[in-house]
């Protein structure tokens, strides 16, 4: 209904996209791998909370490395 904080505007379909792209291409990029290194070993059926989530990769990385649930939280629709 409304884009308050402009968020939306930000990270609008076209950035999506691409993330997207490069994600289905390449994987996890940089940030996300060293992300990764530190999270792990993932403990068998931990619950995993990602704010600012994008389009999910690191959350989806942790959930088929091991993570029992996942809640996904961004701010832009």
């Amino acid at each position: 209904c409304c884009d308050p904080n402009g968020l939306d505007k930000m990270f609008a379909g076209p950035l999506v996209r691409q993330e997207l792209r490069a994600y289905q291409a390449n994987g996890l990029n940089k940030r996300q791998q060293k992300l990764m290194t530190l999270l792990e070993p993932i403990s068998p059926g931990s619950s995993v909370l990602d704010i600012g989530c994008g389009i999910g990769a690191l959350g989806t990385a942790l959930l088929t490395k091991g993570a029992g649930e996942g809640t996904f939280v961004d701010v832009s629709s």
